[in-house]
């Protein structure tokens, strides 16, 4: 009776959300310094990695242990991306305070910009979570190229990552009423459609013998 009450669809769905609520709610907690943003993106997905590949785990404790794993590494890779996300949104104002025909040119590039960043950072936080990098760069440089691998994914990453600015410039009355939600799933549901989103490339890359948690080294590039 106990199994058939787990295995109900109602009371998986319930589960599922609980879990969405919770990861929401300890990534927003654990990016309020800023500086732990990085960590708790990639803690995040670490969990929703596992939920795509349909492995077991301890959310809490798991979220928690991710968190501390690998802080410095993780950290410096995000403080990165944001100087350089600090750098694009300058040009964009800059940009739309030039005008004209180059203003308009800047601003494209730097959009341009702005959303390689956004789906460098998805996939980056994506293998941080799933595989262990020695260097900071091989990161970068695997997430550039399963990017531009898998192109469809990368596109839903973005859109995802922007949904929530696209609904305040385009309607500030409806993302009013939207904003309770997203602080409650928003993140959440963002980290779920990452590890949906990037499990059919790591399903390949976990096929060729590179299993979760591996060390990845400079010599263990990916193939192109």
């Amino acid at each position: 009776m106990k199994s058939n009450f787990i295995d109900n669809p109602v009371f998986r769905f319930a589960s599922a959300v609980g879990d969405v609520f919770l990861l929401n709610l300890y990534t927003l907690l654990c990016c309020l310094p800023v500086v732990t943003a990085g960590a708790a993106f990639r803690a995040m997905l670490s969990i929703t990695c596992k939920m795509a590949a349909h492995q077991d785990y301890s959310l809490t404790r798991d979220y928690f242990r991710a968190l501390r794993a690998e802080f410095g590494r993780v950290t410096a890779l995000w403080l990165g991306m944001l100087v350089f996300g600090g750098m694009i949104l300058f040009d964009l104002v800059f940009a739309g305070k030039l005008g004209g025909g180059f203003g308009a040119f800047l601003a494209a590039a730097a959009g341009g910009f702005g959303l390689v960043l956004l789906v460098c950072f998805g996939w980056s936080m994506a293998l941080l979570a799933r595989f262990t990098y020695t260097r900071k760069r091989d990161c970068v440089s695997d997430a550039l190229k399963l990017a531009a691998a898998n192109p469809l994914p990368s596109l839903l990453m973005a859109m995802l990552s922007l949904a929530a600015p696209a609904c305040l410039l385009w309607q500030v009355e409806l993302f009013s009423y939207l904003l309770p939600l997203f602080l409650l799933f928003g993140v959440g549901i963002y980290g779920v459609a990452v590890g949906w989103l990037t499990r059919p490339a790591f399903r390949r890359l976990e096929g060729d013998g590179r299993g979760p948690e591996e060390q990845k080294t400079s010599e263990g590039e990916l193939e192109e």
